[in-house]
């Protein structure tokens, strides 16, 4: 009787562990690029933060900043217009 118990347990917590899983389709799509108006990439910008922090590339949307950062920020966000300024 008490391994149909424990059997009946372990049954049980599998059952909710894989339940917990994400499903294979969730694991292989990559995230949307956020669409914006325009990515200045491979420059010298100066933030007037605490540190005035030094980044490659800024990204507008709209008129405005809405990002500074890494290279890393091009994977982040997309434009049909992204400008190489060249270490400027």
């Amino acid at each position: 009787m008490k391994d149909i118990v424990r059997n009946g347990i372990l049954l049980i917590l599998f059952a909710a562990l894989l339940s917990c899983g994400q499903s294979e389709s969730d694991q292989t799509s990559a995230p949307v690029a956020i669409q914006v108006d325009l990515i200045l990439t491979n420059a010298k910008i100066i933030t007037v933060d605490d540190n005035f922090s030094i980044h490659n590339t800024v990204v507008v949307d709209e008129g405005l900043i809405v990002a500074t950062g890494g290279q890393s920020l091009l994977d982040k966000y997309q434009s049909e217009l992204t400008v190489d300024l060249e270490g400027k």
